[in-house]
């Protein structure tokens, strides 16, 4: 399934830094804890949509760093005030589509 032109890499890319910033991990000794207190540096994701959604590489790497930057803002954060404003967020985001 083609899913190339939609901005689905973004939004799953939005949903896990979402869901890692309000997760509980059980730990080994059989705690729980949340994940902003483990003192996490890194984690790796892989190219979303690239294997059977048929996003070209470029493209997911493009709507992941949206995401990234959006989530880690170093500026404001835009948000869009109109329809028009949302629908060139989207075009910008996937610039196939």
């Amino acid at each position: 399934m083609d899913i190339s032109n939609t901005v689905n890499v973004y939004l799953a890319m939005k949903a896990i830094f979402n869901t890692l910033e309000d997760s509980l991990i059980k730990c080994i000794d059989g705690t729980e804890k949340h994940v902003r207190d483990l003192n996490i540096n890194s984690i790796a994701i892989p190219g979303l949509g690239t294997g059977v959604g048929a996003v070209p590489p470029e493209l997911c790497a493009h709507q992941m760093k949206i995401a990234y930057d959006e989530f880690f803002p170093t500026k404001i954060r835009y948000f869009p005030q109109t329809l028009r404003d949302a629908f060139k967020l989207h075009t910008n985001i996937n610039q196939k589509g």
